[in-house]
């Protein structure tokens, strides 16, 4: 419930009152001294002090681009708060940069981060699952900072060579190319 006491075991007079940890995601709320006077005069022998942290916020960026190198833009990643990625509170989207933010995440939680859309249907969505601890007031950069890259879709081209009769044959040469007028 937030309450600590010290016990009867505190003599009458003034004290100075520090905190000094924090709990996760909070920091002072710029003060983080006091002083009380316990005295007769305190209610039940108890000084009461109500102390207010504030709640940090962090954020997560993300940079995503093609397998050589070019910025992606319209890739969305969803962030989540739990490891099942069932309980989604954010997405990211990058912008030209292929650079994407979600701002104003409470401080002192693991956050799950998963690209689950692009608006480039020639690439495979990254699949896989990263990690952001946000600790304090800070931007955390999924995968260190280094660009997550998408590669394009690939399959395969097959050709049967037959004579006229449709009977296979081999020894035929053939050229793939994205160019009609190669």
């Amino acid at each position: 419930n937030g309450y600590a006491t010290t016990g009867n075991i505190v003599p009458y007079g003034t004290y100075t009152i520090k905190e000094l940890v924090f709990p996760h995601g909070y920091t002072d709320n710029g003060q983080s001294e006091w002083t009380v006077v316990l005295s007769e005069n305190s209610p039940g022998g108890i000084e009461k002090l109500t102390v207010a942290n504030r709640q940090m916020f962090g954020s997560i960026s993300v940079s995503k681009g093609d397998e050589n190198g070019n910025p992606l833009d319209g890739v969305t990643f969803t962030v989540y708060n739990d490891w099942e990625l069932k309980n989604a509170v954010g997405t990211i989207v990058t912008d030209a940069n292929g650079i994407g933010t979600l701002s104003n995440l409470p401080s002192g939680y693991m956050y799950y981060v998963r690209e689950t859309a692009t608006q480039h249907p020639d690439y495979n969505l990254d699949l896989k699952v990263y990690e952001a601890l946000i600790t304090n007031e800070e931007n955390v950069w999924i995968n260190n900072g280094e660009q997550i890259t998408n590669y394009l879709s690939t399959g395969a081209i097959g050709v049967k060579k037959a004579n006229e009769r449709g009977e296979f044959i081999q020894g035929a040469i053939f050229g793939v190319y994205t160019d009609p007028a190669c």
